[in-house]
């Protein structure tokens, strides 16, 4: 609707700063506020037993109270994993970025923007100076980053080595959800595209002739053992994103306490 430039900003560049008003109409979106990932880092030697005792009392506790059914049965799992889990080891605390610009640097560039328009020399020379500066806090930043690569790989510590390696390499990639609808139109809103997974997995799963055949095929399936399901949790691979319930592998990886409870849903 209304576009201006305005030289006057000071970037150290000839390109000019533009502004712009823009008419747009956007889906509205409801802010989720995010839980703090479990500090799973501790979950070893005497927390780890801690963790274990205090899960498979409270599970002791909830089956003498009440039977469950399946739907709770999960729920009351899921509680006891996450509430221990915050009460023996905690969340991550969020770390701050740290500022690699240092203060001598930040009083040069102030300097300068005071300068400009009024003493051009002066400008000038502070422009030059600023970007020397940059230059070495950054020279510095990247040889703090290899002393703690190199630390890492003195402790033969790979997860730590592959998050420092990616925070020097990972460049800014914007996301976009989309999906297709099934006449190829697409959708870019949450609710959407939830309901298109819904249907494809309904689709996949429909009896188109039916008789039936999946619910003989499920009934003909033997009992599953306590082996198999002790087997799969031993199997899941650590350090992976959670589902939409929140609960990491390691929870149902220390002292396999959940392992009955897993075996009954």
């Amino acid at each position: 609707m209304n576009c201006r430039t305005y030289p006057g900003a000071d970037c150290d560049t000839d390109h000019q700063l533009l502004v712009a008003t823009v008419k747009v109409r956007l889906a509205k979106r409801q802010r989720q506020h995010s839980i703090p990932p479990l500090n799973l880092e501790e979950l070893k030697e005497e927390k780890a037993v801690q963790f274990a005792a205090e899960v498979s009392n409270r599970f002791t506790a909830l089956e003498a109270a009440h039977d469950e059914v399946t739907p709770d049965l999960w729920k009351g799992t899921k509680t006891v994993l996450l509430e221990v889990a915050r009460e023996t080891i905690g969340s991550v605390k969020s770390q701050k970025k740290k500022k690699w610009i240092s203060d001598d640097t930040y009083a040069v560039i102030w300097e300068k923007r005071e300068a400009k328009g009024k003493y051009k020399n002066r400008y000038q020379e502070l422009k030059a100076e600023g970007q020397k500066k940059l230059r070495v806090n950054k020279h510095q930043q990247l040889e703090s980053m290899c002393a703690e690569l190199e630390a890492a790989n003195a402790k033969r510590n790979s997860r730590q080595i592959f998050q420092i390696v990616k925070s020097m390499t990972q460049k800014f990639q914007p996301r976009l959800q989309c999906i297709h609808s099934a006449t190829g139109e697409n959708f870019t809103e949450a609710a959407h595209i939830t309901d298109r997974w819904k249907g494809c997995c309904e689709d996949l799963y429909h009896d188109e002739e039916g008789n039936g055949t999946e619910q003989e095929y499920w009934e003909q399936e033997p009992p599953r053992l306590t082996s198999e399901v002790a087997h799969a949790i031993r199997q899941t691979a650590s350090r992976k994103a959670t589902g939409p319930d929140d609960v990491p592998a390691e929870l149902f990886k220390a002292g396999e306490t959940a392992l009955d409870r897993m075996l009954r849903i």
